[in-house]
């Protein structure tokens, strides 16, 4: 085999390997592109919380085992959540340790209807 047909086989390879790799971006490109549009174009519309009819009061009690920064995040989220669902109030006892020696009882209490 003379050199100028190695030649020609490297650059032959060469080049199939270059088009695979333009092949995969473009295929790459093109499915960001379809995920893209799908996502903004097709958002799931949110069930609405109807505020008119009437809903039973309800009052659930949580522990909350937080440290004081991760609090203000816990209560953020507390107010968000009773604005959205004013007819329940969520009652919370601060500082309650994971030790605790009814923690572990009260968490697998059934619930009385």
């Amino acid at each position: 085999m003379n050199s100028k047909n190695k030649h020609n086989r490297r650059e032959k390879a060469l080049s199939t390997t270059q088009l695979a790799i333009i092949v995969v971006v473009i295929a790459i490109v093109v499915i960001a592109a379809v995920a893209g549009i799908m996502m903004t174009t097709h958002k799931p519309t949110p069930t609405p919380v109807s505020t008119t009819s009437t809903h039973t009061p309800v009052t659930i009690t949580v522990w909350d085992t937080y440290d004081v920064p991760e609090n203000q995040g816990f209560n953020k989220s507390l107010v968000a959540f009773e604005s959205a669902y004013p007819w329940i109030h969520v009652d919370v006892t601060y500082g309650v340790s994971i030790s605790t020696s009814n923690f572990e009882r009260v968490s697998q209490a059934q619930i009385i209807e």
